[in-house]
């Protein structure tokens, strides 16, 4: 197989995939259907105990360890 000649993978592609994931699984979570990423967990609804389902359910789904603080902190999601 020749490598040159392969498509480079894209980075935006994944970021978008991983992007959809985090934004299922917080409507999910949060039981909303408009979810958007630009806005913090909090000011979308949610609160600590939806906060560790989300991370839960995220470390599930892409293997991830995320902290309650990190989400805390986080401007977006």
């Amino acid at each position: 197989v020749d490598k040159r000649a392969l498509p480079k993978p894209t980075l935006s592609s994944t970021t978008s995939s991983i992007a959809e994931i985090v934004r299922q699984t917080t409507a999910e979570v949060l039981k909303r259907t408009d979810v958007d990423l630009n806005l913090s967990f909090f000011k979308l609804g949610g609160h600590s105990l939806s906060a560790m389902q989300l991370l839960a359910r995220l470390c599930e789904r892409l293997g991830v360890q995320l902290t309650l603080p990190s989400l805390f902190r986080a401007q977006s999601m």
